[in-house]
């Protein structure tokens, strides 16, 4: 049988409230205060799940996007459509390597046409 402290629940509680409290802080930073007074900023640790999700995307995109770090506008749109060339060089070429391993299936005779002349046969006559 567990044996429940509440007063250690009540601490990792109290942490978690803390915590979210801190992300709000951050997520306000970032956003430049577009969540002022919102749900998050009030109760944040029933929206635990959502604050942490919005961070790690936030991460996410942070991580991609530091590749661009002192580059132009200009420099930016050039690196990315030099990356949409090379992400559609990359997926052709896997198309061709699929389409170059296939093998032709001939159709499996069904009950209808066996013993049917079919195509050039049937012109033939």
């Amino acid at each position: 049988m567990y044996t429940l402290d509440s007063k250690k629940i009540d601490g990792v509680i109290k942490q978690l409230e803390n915590a979210g409290k801190g992300a709000v802080r951050v997520l306000n930073e970032m956003t430049d205060g577009s969540l002022k007074d919102s749900p998050l900023e009030k109760d944040p640790f029933t929206n635990l799940g959502y604050i942490v999700n919005t961070l790690v995307q936030a991460r996410d995109l942070a991580t991609l996007n530091a590749k661009y770090d002192g580059m132009t506008p200009e420099q930016i749109d050039e690196a990315q459509a030099a990356e949409r060339i090379a992400e559609a060089e990359a997926l052709q070429q896997l198309v061709q390597e699929k389409l170059a391993a296939r093998q032709p299936v001939e159709p499996e005779p069904t009950e209808e046409t066996e013993g049917e002349p079919t195509g050039d046969e049937a012109t033939q006559v």
